[in-house]
């Protein structure tokens, strides 16, 4: 069996549907036959954001054999913040997912599931700085990126990382909260509560890191920005 998370669904011929999952293999694409018909025994299991076992058939694109659920789907994560965040995350795994270290990843993501809709917004922020950090362009936090000074006074966004005040360009943040609060993400723990930060100012910071370094904005970023207003 192959252990999986559910990207995407789309209608495929008649009856079938065309699934994108991913895993610690990283991310595959198989065929559900028959899955549109109301007596498909895989309706309910195949579904995007579901955690899934897998039994597929060998070639170029399989087609699905047997699938049950990992784990049981929590109400919780049919609520629109969390789907929005769900569809931001799954839409980086597909869109990165040739830069992505899945075998690291994968276990982290399956970990971090059963609290996800606890906090969507600080756990969605935390996994995409821990994507940065699988994708080798975590940001630079301990030394100036440049000349390796300790002594910090401001974040590069071209840079990567921390700078010392000699490295400083109009462009650095030197807004001490939004740095601390973007480190204290990239460190926690994900069984404790998120300490106190300036989530719209760290949201914004992601989004022009992801966009100057990877060069991908997601679309779901829409429907975040409309739900938490920044």
């Amino acid at each position: 069996m192959i252990d999986a998370w559910i990207l995407r669904t789309t209608d495929y011929k008649e009856s079938s549907k065309l699934v994108v999952a991913m895993g610690a293999q990283g991310v595959f694409s198989f065929v559900a036959k028959g899955m549109r018909q109301y007596k498909s025994p895989w309706r309910s299991v195949i579904a995007p954001f579901h955690h899934v076992h897998l039994t597929l058939s060998k070639g170029t694109l399989p087609a699905l054999q047997a699938a049950e659920l990992a784990s049981s789907v929590d109400e919780a994560m049919a609520e629109l913040p969390v789907i929005s965040y769900l569809e931001h995350i799954a839409e980086l795994f597909y869109t990165l997912r040739d830069t992505i270290a899945f075998e690291t990843l994968y276990p982290y993501w399956l970990h971090l599931l059963p609290v996800f809709a606890t906090d969507p917004e600080g756990y969605g922020m935390m996994m995409e700085i821990k994507l940065l950090y699988v994708m080798g362009i975590t940001p630079v936090f301990d030394r100036c990126v440049i000349c390796n000074n300790t002594v910090r006074t401001g974040f590069s966004i071209a840079e990567g990382g921390m700078v010392c005040q000699a490295h400083q360009t109009p462009e650095t943040i030197i807004d001490s909260d939004v740095v601390v609060g973007l480190y204290q993400l990239y460190q926690h723990d994900i069984q404790a509560s998120f300490p106190p930060m300036d989530r719209g100012k760290i949201r914004r910071l992601i989004d022009a890191y992801y966009a100057y370094h990877v060069n991908v904005q997601t679309t779901a970023r829409q429907l975040i920005r409309t739900i938490y207003t920044y």
